[in-house]
């Protein structure tokens, strides 16, 4: 298996992901509940599954800090896609279980 943050291809997807999960700070308010808004929340919530499978690997803190923040984001998408609560919901879940373990 490759090294988490090794600087290859990995690391790649690791960078990418927390920056899917930084710029959704942008998107609650500027992109109306739309097919385009439920690409996003699909996106973001694959960019948290991602951290998750990195977490797996490496224990990084710093992977659980990002994982909970998209984790906080999806919850407050909510209010405008309705769904986001859900994936929310089971991010966290996957967290927990895998913070516990």
């Amino acid at each position: 298996m490759h090294e988490v943050g090794g600087g290859g291809s990995v690391s790649k997807v690791i960078t990418a992901a927390r920056g899917v999960i930084k710029g959704s700070e942008l998107i609650g308010s500027n992109i109306p509940p739309s097919h385009y808004l439920s690409l996003c929340v699909h996106l973001l919530y694959i960019s948290g599954f991602i951290l998750l499978k990195a977490f797996q690997v490496s224990r990084s803190p710093k992977a659980v800090e990002d994982i909970q923040k998209c984790v906080m984001r999806l919850a407050q998408l909510d209010e405008v896609y309705p769904g986001a609560l859900q994936r929310s919901q089971s991010l966290q879940q996957l967290l927990h279980s895998e913070t516990v373990a």
